[in-house]
């Protein structure tokens, strides 16, 4: 029988073991490569997931509490304001200082704390109207004391007389204004650190100079208002959103690609 001379023998058994560490550091090398490209894949699969889900949270979160989308850079709100007061019944009005007045109602400006007579005082029955347009928009028995400086309450009348905003100038905090005239009243906090009381557990924190109380009529009120939450709570949400709008946008193209397979 033939037989491999010791030459042949010696010269194809290297070669072949050559070829073969060749071969499996070849696969090793192609193996690592899909690898990575699969974590890459799961990578950018997780970054653009989470992009969606902040940016669609955030979008929510600015749909469903007080104020929506009416974003305004100041308070002031009553540009339709006329200073007409309802001469039709007694009311007890604040003390006007014009200037005063001019700046919180139509400017947006806040009094000075403590510095309203209505702080201090708490009568059972009655309601407070705008004091610009004479509109009812509080009842006496919604008011409680906050220590806050201004007067409070936990609930308007039932009659939907205020007009809600997000007001970008006090870090989206909900401004409240009179929904008949525009006249702007102060703003409503709510959630754990909101300091609001009654069913409602919110707090309309209100200018005493845009209010006058009227001892004689009575009306219902509402708890059915817009969903308020912690004004910070709001800021970190569209901070949330706009920095995951920034991802989305930037690895958007490379997601494509993915998704096409390259």
């Amino acid at each position: 029988s033939a037989q491999l001379s010791p030459r042949h023998h010696s010269t194809s058994g290297p070669r072949s073991t050559a070829a073969m560490v060749s071969t499996g550091a070849w696969d090793d090398r192609v193996g690592h490569d899909a690898e990575s490209r699969g974590a890459d894949t799961l990578r950018q699969k997780a970054w653009f997931g989470c992009s969606s889900v902040c940016f669609i949270l955030c979008i929510v979160m600015m749909t469903a509490t007080s104020g929506g989308w009416n974003l305004v850079l100041g308070a002031g709100t009553a540009s339709i304001c006329t200073h007409v007061q309802n001469r039709s019944v007694e009311v007890h009005r604040e003390p006007r200082n014009d200037a005063v007045f001019e700046a919180v109602c139509l400017k947006g400006s806040t009094e000075t704390p403590r510095s309203s007579s209505l702080d201090d005082d708490y009568p059972s029955k009655g309601v407070y109207r705008c004091a610009c347009c004479g509109e009812p928009l509080f009842l006496a028995s919604s008011k409680f004391d906050s220590r806050t400086g201004w007067p409070s309450f936990w609930a308007p009348v039932q009659s939907d007389p205020i007009g809600y905003t997000k007001d970008i100038g006090s870090m989206l905090s909900t401004e409240v204004h009179c929904k008949k005239c525009g006249a702007h009243l102060g703003h409503v906090f709510g959630g754990i650190t909101g300091g609001g009381s009654g069913d409602t557990g919110y707090r309309y924190c209100i200018n005493g100079i845009c209010l006058s109380y009227d001892p004689f009529l009575e009306l219902p009120l509402t708890t059915d208002v817009p969903w308020t939450i912690e004004s910070e709570a709001i800021l970190i949400f569209v901070i949330t959103g706009v920095v995951s709008c920034c991802c989305f946008c930037g690895r958007l193209p490379k997601f494509v690609q993915i998704l096409r397979g390259h």
